[in-house]
């Protein structure tokens, strides 16, 4: 009676949520896929796909999740999706190498944290990448790599955390 209205698509949204609260993430998928699939002019869509990579993420199923994630950033290219700061382009890329470091495919993870830190460089996440390609470089023992991302985080983001770890 409703269908097509502003409210159908946030109803549908709700519901996602709910079972992605208990953790029920096949069934919030398929409220969340269908905003991407049905309500194409709802602002819920970069949030619901959103959503779906991270349900994914948090079912294990990373290759799906790397997927939904790409699917966003090639979808919502913006850096402030949908006027949510919670879900931004910079969260995605950093949540695709996550999923990689995940399966333990550490060389895919430290591409896609190197693309984070060009496509983003003033993420948040930033300091804690260059620190993380800094201790990937060590592990593989090459030093003059880790030294020289290591005094990236230094030179880069004194003021951080990151930036004092790397010091050690």
């Amino acid at each position: 009676q409703h269908k097509g209205t502003d409210l159908v698509d946030q109803a549908i949204f709700l519901i996602g949520e709910a079972h992605f609260g208990l953790k029920k993430y096949k069934e919030a998928i398929t409220n969340y896929n269908r905003i991407t699939g049905e309500f194409r002019n709802s602002s819920l869509r970069s949030t619901a796909q959103f959503k779906i990579a991270d349900s994914y993420y948090n079912l294990s199923d990373y290759t799906a999740a790397i997927k939904a994630y790409q699917t966003l950033i090639d979808n919502y290219p913006r850096d402030d999706m949908a006027g949510d700061p919670q879900y931004s382009a910079d969260d995605a890329k950093y949540s695709i190498a996550q999923a990689y470091e995940q399966q333990g495919k550490s060389r895919e993870a430290m591409a896609a944290y190197r693309k984070l830190l060009k496509a983003y460089p003033e993420s948040d996440y930033c300091p804690g990448v260059q620190l993380r390609l800094g201790r990937y470089s060590f592990d593989l023992k090459n030093y003059a790599q880790a030294i020289a991302e290591y005094q990236a985080v230094i030179n880069t983001y004194p003021g951080s955390s990151s930036a004092s770890q790397a010091q050690f």
